[in-house]
């Protein structure tokens, strides 16, 4: 497996779909095909083909521009697909898996897409294939790779911990919001960004070796929710949604230490 190949199918599609999808313009072009509608979102479609082929440049032949395009196609049936899914959706819980399933077939699509723009498996070698794969992962971090390699593993985590994990853990919170209480969008915007500025923080506390930050991130924004503290529905989802980010944030930094990226940097910082 070429892990600078899978690294920019990741970052692609991380980019397309946790950044960019909730400010690309939301018009959908409408074709029939036997007789059924379907919607095509075009700036998305177009937006992730540009980043691909972007972070792919220096592998594209015809061969491999065709695997790309396919790829990108059943991305977007995928979309569609989904989109329809969650319409039909009547509880919130099932987007949680509708979510998790998502991300699963997207995974596994750019797992299989790396292999054949890299390799061209002699027939029945999938068993061969997919030890290969197993054993290539567990050999993998940290010392097969580049520095390249990890700059860009560095850089789709964040992206993962900071918008993607925002995602999800809204998700849980609204599965499990029995108050029926609607934000407004002004308010749900404020607190995702105020997640993502809260993970990037403890993120970079433990990459930089200075974990006391993360006590100044929780005690800030337990002063900033102090007038609500007394509802303890409040409070109880107050937590599940802190741990879930704090978890995540520090796994991710972490990690990213691990990585080594910035060796010289940490080590006067520490």
């Amino acid at each position: 497996m070429d892990y600078n190949i899978l690294l920019g199918l990741l970052i692609s599609y991380s980019i397309t779909y946790f950044i960019l999808q909730s400010v690309l313009p939301r018009k959908q072009k409408k074709f029939k095909v036997i007789k059924r509608t379907f919607r095509l979102s075009l700036y998305t479609l177009l937006t992730h083909t540009l980043l691909t082929f972007i972070f792919l440049f220096n592998i594209l032949s015809p061969k491999n521009i065709l695997v790309l395009l396919i790829y990108l196609v059943i991305h977007t049936v995928v979309d569609e697909v989904l989109e329809q899914a969650y319409i039909k959706g009547k509880n919130s819980s099932s987007a949680i898996y509708l979510f998790l399933a998502d991300k699963a077939i997207r995974l596994l699509l750019i797992i299989i897409s790396t292999y054949l723009l890299k390799t061209n498996l002699p027939k029945h070698a999938t068993f061969a294939a997919i030890n290969k794969f197993f054993e290539s992962i567990i050999g993998l971090f940290p010392t097969q790779l580049t520095y390249q390699n990890r700059l860009l593993v560095a850089v789709f985590l964040f992206i993962i911990a900071l918008w993607g994990a925002g995602k999800f853990i809204a998700l849980i919170i609204e599965s499990i919001n029995k108050s029926g209480e609607n934000k407004s969008p002004e308010i749900l915007k404020a607190g995702f960004l105020i997640g993502i500025l809260e993970r990037f923080f403890i993120i970079c506390s433990i990459v930089f070796g200075m974990p006391q930050v993360i006590g100044f991130v929780l005690a800030a924004k337990s002063v900033a929710r102090l007038s609500k503290l007394n509802d303890d529905y409040f409070v109880e989802i107050f937590i599940i949604g802190n741990f879930m980010s704090f978890v995540i944030a520090i796994i991710v930094g972490a990690v990213i230490k691990n990585l080594d990226l910035f060796p010289y940097l940490i080590k006067t910082i520490e």
